[in-house]
């Protein structure tokens, strides 16, 4: 698919944005339930021109085909910021037309000099997410993550 705009959320995208999040949540893709009021944070957190997020969205001719949020941390095994793609979600009209590979090559254009690693997580029951990856040359960590909720 050619001419895909790659650009920041936008305050009138509000509405939409917030149906792709619910729509993410409710899926096999997350093990987390869609909270709609963590979602309007997280929004207004993009907006803000934080340093910690940033939500990306691709168009088509000014058609919302989807979004990504990513973040960073800093790896002391490699010495170097990391890029986190904390969700990628593609409209299902959109889905296995190219938008995915096209915003992965986007973003390893618009950050290979800004960081050695991209990271992303998948849960295991997510095949068609986990072929696409694979299909990009992302690997399987070695690690397994773990958390601790203080909140």
């Amino acid at each position: 698919m050619a001419e895909i705009n790659v650009r920041d959320i936008r305050v009138s995208d509000k509405e939409e944005f917030l149906g792709m999040v619910e729509g993410l949540f409710n899926s096999n893709a997350t093990v987390t339930d869609y909270n709609e009021e963590i979602a309007i944070l997280n929004f207004n957190n993009a907006l803000s021109g934080s340093s910690a997020i940033r939500c990306l969205i691709f168009e088509y001719k000014e058609i919302i085909l989807g979004y990504a949020y990513i973040s960073f941390s800093y790896s002391t095994s490699m010495a170097s910021k990391c890029l986190w793609l904390e969700d990628l979600y593609i409209k299902e009209e959109a889905r296995r037309k190219g938008v995915g590979e096209y915003f992965i090559n986007w973003l390893c254009n618009e950050y290979k000099k800004k960081v050695n690693t991209i990271h992303l997580e998948v849960t295991k029951d997510n095949f068609g997410a986990r072929r696409f990856y694979e299909s990009l040359k992302f690997k399987n960590s070695l690690y397994m993550q773990m958390c601790l909720d203080l909140v």
